[in-house]
């Protein structure tokens, strides 16, 4: 076999580099290798020609590295030149993942490939492949609204919370107090509290404190479930009334979950030749949302607003022309994403007369609905209620209908020892910018019963509904709405009214930025028949005064109002308002308040039918928080306690603005959290005090849905000391002896002549001083006067006498 007929496609990269550039410096120089290269086991063969290199380089690189996507592979692949082609070896571009057709065996083009792209650099054997897209990487566009990166810490804090409401009336009857406190523990996704009520002069009969209520809740958001028991208000369909019971409830809450896409959104899928940038087109408006790369692409979850809509996506293609794809949509918050699951299971026993006794349990009960997204058009679910005698179960169901408009409808069945019945609730919907209509009709039958009913509420009442909307421009808006609704008799309430009709339009426009108009007229038919009407304006006095008036014509009587307010919304602001009626019964009443930081405070004054009446209240929220107890002007909410390494004065920023200052204990309570989502804090470079000095200070924290969250940044109170430390005998202290600062646990090095850089803000008393063969000894860190230049001197008095008794006793006696 000739030196020609070798096969190279085995020879390493490296390998096959090497004779061409010999062979090239041989040519250039025309003179042979040396003999001592020749003898050289590690040399370049001797016998390589110009023809030798020819050949070689036409029959191809042999092994090369390969890069896919930009990804630099860990195998190499075996490359050669099929008729003066690039191929690769079948198995190197099946390991490679490179796209085949079954059963491909042997050398293979390149160009044959469906390939986006490729390039193959001889000086570095690298062969560079784009593959088409699959829907994958940049060409998979998700346009949920929930669009960040990476999670946070979950550091929850144990906390108490006491939200409290505050207030006392005078009027002709003397002065009465009230009050509502609410406390609650919390920590991370647990939380357990409730509500108590006082009452100073409470109806005949009643208490003056009454629980109102006593919960424990768990929440999992990874799964979006939360488990709660206690008091709580049993969860179910639109037909399904909610009852208040204490027991146990368990079931979907998608609050849990801000990333989750719970209603199916506009979604397109195609394909580009060439990279091209992506627009979309919604109700419109263009935007311009991404860039593709060649391949198959999907867009999903285009946000869209509730209604009928349209949306178009506009690619380019090879010869740079636009091609455009359109459509039509229908988008309802009532329908679930595909393969998405929604539900609740209740049970417990049905609470009565809530407000007004602790604790009145009755009739054990238990409900339960379930539904599931079969496909963007289409959501089914049943349910079902259980007690007081009564079985009653359903079924529903939502769907689109030509992407035009929603139709929606739930059948119930029920049955008692007496009597059976059923329910059906159908309707339809379409809402558009321009043009909305909806109508719905609730009928129950005669016998029909559900458990609020058997609990002692009235039988559900046969309703006919119907709205229509008119937005004749973007500032002009009409409404004509229709109900009918009528009850069977029900011997336990008598008195109720039968039959209500009610037809009533309205009307409102903008004049201009700052003036509305408003006109209701309206006619409702029940025992005794009225007509009313009523017109008004709002006008919006800068960005926080506001200002209305309007006069209404109902039952013959005529009334005007008038207001004016100017709402308080952060702390130290003071808000008011002051209101008029005009009237057979006149009243004109005024309010007051004040928010600090602390608290929120407001007196309101009333003279109503010559009667005189006043009243103050105080509201806010104490929370008691890693040994510290705080105080707000608002209930409710998330928290965060920023810690600054007790150092204080640094200005703590939430989402690159400024959150506020650290107290002298180096803490900040901030508030007004967004719950469940990351949420990143940092300090103020620009602001830090002189002597601190800040590390690691970004934390991304998620805070649990009125939980209080742990955030530490890593500040510490610095001011550099020169000290000097030296032994018993007077001599400095050894280079690099260790030093640990007490009770910070700082370790310290000793420099040159005993001399050591300290912190003098750090509130270390002693040294422990360590050293191979000796027990460690503690010395007192000497500190000097802040305006003095002398160097204070510290002695380790210890460690010189160890010293001496070796030198006086000698080493083993």
């Amino acid at each position: 076999m000739t030196k020609r007929s070798m096969r190279r496609l085995s020879t390493p990269a490296a390998k096959r580099l090497a004779p061409f550039s010999f062979a090239f410096a041989v040519l250039i120089s025309g003179q042979t290798p040396v003999h001592a290269q020749a003898a050289d086991p590690f040399a370049l063969p001797t016998d390589i020609t110009i023809a030798d290199a020819r050949s070689g380089e036409a029959e191809g690189p042999g092994l090369s590295a390969i890069a896919v996507d930009g990804r630099s592979l860990a195998r190499m692949v075996e490359l050669a030149y099929v008729d003066g082609e690039l191929a690769i070896d079948a198995k190197s571009a099946e390991m490679a993942s490179l796209p085949l057709d079954v059963g491909a065996t042997g050398l293979i083009p390149l160009k044959s490939l469906k390939l986006a792209d490729w390039s193959f650099d001889k000086l570095s054997q690298r062969l560079s492949v784009t593959l088409f897209r699959n829907k994958d990487g940049v060409n998979d566009v998700n346009l949920a609204r929930f669009q960040r990166t990476g999670g946070g810490d979950r550091s929850p804090l144990p906390a108490m919370l006491i939200n409290y409401d505050l207030s006392s009336t005078i009027n002709k009857n003397g002065v009465q107090a009230a009050a509502v406190v609410s406390p609650r523990v919390v920590y991370g996704n647990f939380q357990a509290g409730g509500s108590v009520q006082y009452i100073s002069q409470p109806a005949a009969g009643q208490s003056h404190i009454r629980r109102l209520d006593t919960t424990v809740t768990f929440a999992m958001p990874e799964k979006g479930l939360v488990v709660r028991g206690g008091d709580t208000i049993t969860s179910g369909t639109q037909s399904q009334r909610p009852l208040r019971i204490g027991g146990l409830q368990f079931g979907t809450d998608f609050a849990l979950r801000p990333d989750l896409v719970t209603n199916p959104l506009p979604a397109f899928e195609g394909s580009v030749a060439v990279p091209t940038g992506l627009d979309l087109i919604i109700n419109d408006r263009r935007f311009t949302s991404a860039e593709l790369e060649a391949g198959e692409f999907q867009v999903r979850n285009i946000p869209v607003s509730p209604g009928r809509g349209e949306v178009s996506v506009i690619v380019q293609d090879e010869l740079g022309r636009e091609v455009v794809q359109n459509a039509r949509i229908y988008v309802s918050r009532n329908l679930l994403a595909p393969g998405l699951w929604k539900g609740a299971a209740n049970v417990g026993y049905v609470r009565r007369r809530f407000g007004q006794v602790s604790n009145d349990y009755r009739d054990l009960v238990g409900t339960f609905f379930l539904r599931r997204g079969f496909s963007k058009s289409l959501s089914f679910g049943v349910s079902g209620e259980v007690g007081i005698g009564l079985k009653n179960f359903g079924a529903q169901f939502e769907t689109t209908v030509f992407d035009r408009a929603l139709v929606f409808s739930e059948l119930r069945y029920s049955k008692t020892a007496q009597n059976s019945g059923f329910l059906l609730r159908t309707g339809v919907e379409s809402v558009g910018d321009r043009f909305s209509v909806r109508a719905d009709a609730v009928i129950p039958s005669k016998g029909y019963r559900d458990l609020a009913a058997q609990g002692g509420d009235p039988t559900p009442a046969q309703q006919i509904n119907a709205s229509i909307n008119f937005n004749l421009r973007d500032t002009m808006r009409f409404q004509f709405a229709a109900s009918r609704q009528k009850r069977h008799f029900d011997p336990r309430f008598p008195q109720q009214t039968r039959k209500v009709e009610v037809l009533r339009a309205n009307f409102r426009t903008s004049i201009n930025d700052s003036i509305d108009f408003y006109s209701d007229v309206s006619y409702r038919r029940s025992d005794r028949s009225n007509l009313a009407f009523m017109a008004g304006i709002s006008i919006q006095l800068g960005k926080k005064r506001s200002a209305q008036a309007s006069i209404t014509r109902s039952g013959g009587r005529n009334s005007a109002q008038a207001a004016f307010f100017r709402p308080d919304t952060e702390a130290g602001e003071i808000g008011y308002g002051i209101q008029a009626l005009a009237s057979e019964r006149s009243r004109i009443a005024g309010n007051a308040a004040w928010r600090s930081r602390h608290t929120r405070l407001e007196g309101q004054a009333e003279y109503n039918g010559g009667q005189l009446a006043g009243r103050v209240n105080a509201r806010g929220t104490l929370i008691f928080a890693g040994n510290t107890f705080y105080a707000r002007n608002q209930t409710g909410g998330s928290y965060a306690l920023v810690e600054t390494g007790k150092v204080p004065g640094i200005t703590v920023m939430r989402e690159n603005r400024e959150a506020g200052v650290t107290d002298s204990q180096g803490r900040l309570l901030v508030e007004s959290l967004t719950p469940l989502v990351p949420l990143q804090f940092d300090i103020d470079p620009d602001k830090l005090p002189f002597d601190a000095i800040a590390r690691s200070t970004y934390r991304r924290v998620v805070v649990s849905r009125g939980g209080v969250a742990s955030v530490k940044l890593d500040v510490d109170a610095y001011r550099s000391q020169l000290i000097k430390l030296v032994d018993a005998l007077g001599r400095p202290l050894e280079v690099g002896t260790q030093l640990t600062a007490q009770p910070s646990g700082t370790e310290y090095m000793v420099g040159y002549d005993g001399l050591l850089d300290f912190n003098i803000l750090s509130g270390d008393e002693t040294f422990t001083i360590t050293q191979a063969g000796r027990a460690p000894c503690s010395m007192s860190i000497p500190i000097g006067e802040i305006e003095s230049f002398d160097i204070p001197e510290g002695r380790a008095s210890c460690i010189g006498l160890d010293l001496a008794q070796a030198e006086i006793t000698g080493p083993g006696e």
